[in-house]
């Protein structure tokens, strides 16, 4: 299996350190996100607006919301743009 390396964007780490100091647990899913994206870049959703563009939603847990991840890749990395709370309606 063919792993990429997982690169942090500017937005991306700073939305990031923003949501520790609300979910202290956001560590362990960033590191789901980054085992799962590296693996299986192809997990998320693509934009129908952007198709090099992709969505990854995590679940929600008892401690934590869900999360929208829109990230890109290439054949040597996956690029995460920004991170956002999933909104219930």
């Amino acid at each position: 299996m063919y792993l990429r390396d997982v690169v942090e964007e500017a937005r991306y780490a700073q939305d990031l350190d923003n949501y520790r100091r609300l979910f202290p647990e956001i560590d362990d899913l960033q590191a789901i996100i980054v085992w799962i994206l590296s693996r299986q870049p192809t997990s998320g959703e693509p934009l129908a607006v952007a198709p090099d563009f992709r969505v990854f939603t995590t679940e929600q847990t008892a401690t934590m919301p869900a999360f929208h991840i829109l990230y890109s890749f290439d054949e040597n990395n996956v690029y995460l743009h920004s991170i956002q709370k999933v909104e219930l309606e």
